[in-house]
């Protein structure tokens, strides 16, 4: 499996864990950094268990992908994404 899938596998689980966070994805190739959008950034800084969800899988990511790394980023962070890859945003899922 790429590193690609991985995160996309990944958030994808954790998007259903964590509903209330929005996942933007952006691959850039140049430096091999995988950046990770994450909203709203009230529930990522009140959410412990999702801070050590992504200290976890940073920690697995870089055991298994290095020298790619993945960044996860939120509203204040000097990283931006312009245009994603993909987007996941849970709350537009329709349950059922």
């Amino acid at each position: 499996m790429t590193a690609q899938e991985t995160i996309k596998n990944t958030l994808l689980e954790a998007a259903g864990k964590f509903r209330e966070l929005n996942f933007a994805y952006l691959y850039v190739k140049h430096t091999g950094t995988h950046v990770v959008d994450v909203t709203p950034q009230d529930e990522v800084d009140k959410n412990i268990e999702y801070q050590k969800w992504e200290a976890d899988f940073t920690y697995e990511f870089d055991k298994m992908y290095f020298p790619e790394c993945v960044l996860f980023i939120t509203k204040n962070s000097l990283t931006k994404i312009g245009i994603p890859d993909f987007v996941i945003n849970p709350k537009s899922k329709k349950d059922g």
